[in-house]
């Protein structure tokens, strides 16, 4: 009976406590809500970014729906904003609302009939803001929105690749790459306009910090071949603009064995005078040679020994010899040798660390002993 009384108690306080907690919830998202309508811009953009990490926090809001209505009335009002900054976090609450499948559909408590639709529209809008900061913001959002939706059908999928494809004329480098993914994307990989756009960042002369997300978009949709030849055809190895190639280089990397007819060029940038390139050329071919392969050994190998190279690539190359074809290591172990006398500090630290890995199961490799003297004779 006692223990009855107890648990009774027990599960009132809960109820009590968590309708506390309720009102309290519902106080502070409202609280948040006129905040985000304040007159001082900075208390506007302020409001904006708390609202979002909180909806960020929750990776499903269906027991936070007070916070997820606040969420869907300030981005849309957010969105017309007359501040930059403020829009810019608007995009980002548009994009928590068009993104988040796991809002369900069914509850109107958090997402009403026409919602979503109507924040897509507002995103949508934010493709063409005076503001290259929202523009950018907006057109990350509408990527995710593509990737998410895929190639299937969904209505008012012509009207978005419509704009996607107006967004491609448009002065913001980034922005059109961004927008051009996400038309490939959402079109299957079999839009031209967008692949073009694509390929083009490829083979830009000029260093870029996109050429890499683009090569990983082609690659997603199938066309890697398409981006080796963009790669291979623009004159980048011959500029051999160190900036350039080693972004070139990463590339044709992540392209794997697409990038196998560049061996022969590759293998002339095992011994430029720039680091980064011998290491890229390197790492390439090693990508792309079976293990074992002689010219897998020797360019692992190489690299064991490049004083310039950086010291994860140098000892992920012993790591590898090491596991394949150990023996091979011992001419590698003397030259290490010889970097232990450098006057440079870190080059001997990186010797003996190298030296470390491999002493146990290799032998350096001795010098070559001279040949005997003949009795009576000095040498010549």
């Amino acid at each position: 009976m006692v223990l009855a009384s107890i648990q009774g108690a027990s599960s009132i306080s809960e109820t009590i406590g968590d309708r506390l907690r309720e009102r309290a919830e519902a106080a502070a998202h409202l609280a948040l809500l006129d905040a985000t309508r304040d007159g001082r811009d900075a208390v506007r953009e302020r409001a904006f970014r708390s609202l979002i990490e909180q909806s960020e926090v929750f990776q499903v809001l269906s027991d936070r729906p007070g916070l997820a209505r606040v969420l869907i009335a300030a981005s849309l009002a957010g969105s017309t904003d007359r501040e930059d900054t403020v829009r810019v976090e608007a995009a980002r609450g548009l994009g928590v609302v068009v993104n988040r499948s796991a809002w369900p559909i069914s509850e109107p408590e958090i997402l009403r009939p026409g919602d979503r639709e109507e924040c897509l529209q507002a995103l949508r809008r934010l493709l063409k803001d005076p503001s290259p900061e929202v523009r950018d913001t907006a057109s990350h959002e509408m990527k995710s929105f593509a990737t998410a939706r895929g190639s299937a059908d969904f209505e008012g999928k012509t009207a978005i690749l419509a704009d996607f494809r107006a967004a491609l004329s448009g002065v913001d480098r980034h922005v059109r790459v961004v927008v051009a993914a996400a038309l490939l994307t959402l079109a299957g990989g079999r839009d031209q306009v967008a692949a073009d756009a694509l390929l083009a960042v490829l083979a830009d002369p000029e260093p870029t910090a996109d050429r890499g997300f683009a090569t990983s978009e082609l690659l997603r949709h199938g066309l890697g071949g398409a981006a080796y030849k963009a790669l291979a055809r623009s004159g980048h190895f011959d500029r051999r603009d160190p900036l350039v190639l080693t972004d070139v280089l990463a590339c044709l990397e992540e392209l794997g064995p697409e990038a196998a007819p560049a061996v022969p060029t590759l293998e002339a940038l095992l011994d430029d005078e720039d680091p980064g390139v011998r290491t890229g050329a390197g790492r390439v071919i090693v990508g792309i040679e079976d293990l074992q392969s002689p010219r897998w050994l020797a360019v692992s190998i190489k690299a064991v020994v490049d004083e310039g190279s950086p010291m994860d690539w140098r000892a992920n190359s012993a790591s590898s010899v090491l596991s394949a074809d150990p023996a091979a290591l011992s001419t590698a172990a003397g030259e290490l040798m010889k970097q232990l006398t450098s006057e440079d500090p870190i080059v001997r630290r990186r010797a003996v660390e190298l030296l470390s890995m491999i002493v146990d199961v290799v032998r350096p490799e001795s010098p070559k002993p001279q040949s005997p003297e003949t009795p009576g004779e000095g040498p010549s």
